[in-house]
């Protein structure tokens, strides 16, 4: 039995895939965290990557798996003003349990097993550079993913970029949390330094 925070994991799920083309992404990628320890929750939409460590969640000697929920039990996740809940997914039976404080709030018996294998996302963690300040160009289907996720979080949002690479995005009251923006190509052409807008 595999066990999340289940806030935690409506906020990851967030960035995942509705491209049926994309069914690989279609969830959330869980493994085992640094040393076994926690569990590493993961999802994008190929465009936006959100990663998030919980620490106190166990997978339970499962292997990585890649988990979908439907939306009810997704909403069902959600923190309330009595505190987190808890997300338990058996994964044999392809089932989900949510609780509060020991006590089931919502179940789930068509928890989707995702039949596929999630890219290793770690490969597009950009490394933060120090020098010179430069433009990046993002869609706002991606902008929106993002701010929705620091909503969720209750959280300032940073976006690191160079430029040239993808964003590395941290949010301040979440340092468990990070995503990473895919840049999009500019139209413009020369210099792409940043500058102050011409009527200013």
């Amino acid at each position: 039995m595999i066990t999340v925070n289940a806030n935690l994991f409506r906020i990851v799920a967030m960035c995942q895939s509705t491209d049926p083309t994309r069914f690989y992404l279609a969830g959330v990628y869980l493994e085992p965290g640094p040393g076994g320890l926690g569990v590493v929750m993961t999802a994008s939409n190929g465009h936006v990557l959100t990663t998030a460590y919980d620490e106190q969640g166990d997978m339970d000697g499962a292997s990585p798996v890649i988990i979908g929920l439907p939306k009810p039990t997704l909403s069902a996740c959600k923190a309330t003003s009595r505190g987190e809940s808890s997300l338990a997914i058996d994964v044999t039976s392809s089932s989900a349990t949510i609780t509060l404080n020991g006590t089931e709030t919502a179940r789930a018996g068509n928890v989707v097993v995702v039949d596929g294998t999630f890219p290793d996302w770690r490969r597009v963690i950009p490394t933060v550079k120090s020098g010179e300040l430069r433009t990046t160009h993002f869609t706002a289907p991606d902008m929106k993913v993002i701010t929705a996720t620091a909503a969720a979080l209750s959280s300032p949002v940073t976006i690191n970029s160079d430029g040239d690479e993808a964003a590395l995005v941290c949010y301040s009251a979440a340092p468990h949390v990070i995503s990473v923006a895919m840049p999009v190509r500019s139209n413009r052409t020369g210099d792409h330094k940043a500058t102050r807008p011409y009527w200013m």
